[in-house]
């Protein structure tokens, strides 16, 4: 929640969301609208903000309207909107 909170999001106004953890514990997430801009294309999704880790969850939001390749070899990733 601490990159939540530096984005500004007000989690006393946001949804809430449970779900399992890796080792499936049951953990209380937060959903907000964001706004991710990728040079000149901006897009509007939901994130789901949770008190444990700083890692993104699901494949909705980002990896549906992107095409994303991560090179691991050489340390980028590329995001090519449509």
């Amino acid at each position: 929640m601490e990159i939540g909170s530096k984005l500004g999001i007000k989690f006393k106004k946001a949804n809430t969301i449970s779900f399992a953890g890796i080792n499936g514990d049951m953990i209380q997430g937060f959903i907000s609208e964001v706004f991710i801009e990728l040079g000149e294309t901006t897009l509007k999704t939901r994130a789901v903000f949770a008190p444990v880790g700083n890692g993104a969850l699901g494949e909705y939001g980002l990896f549906d309207l992107c095409k994303l390749r991560f090179d691991l070899k050489s340390k980028t990733i590329e995001i090519e909107t449509s």
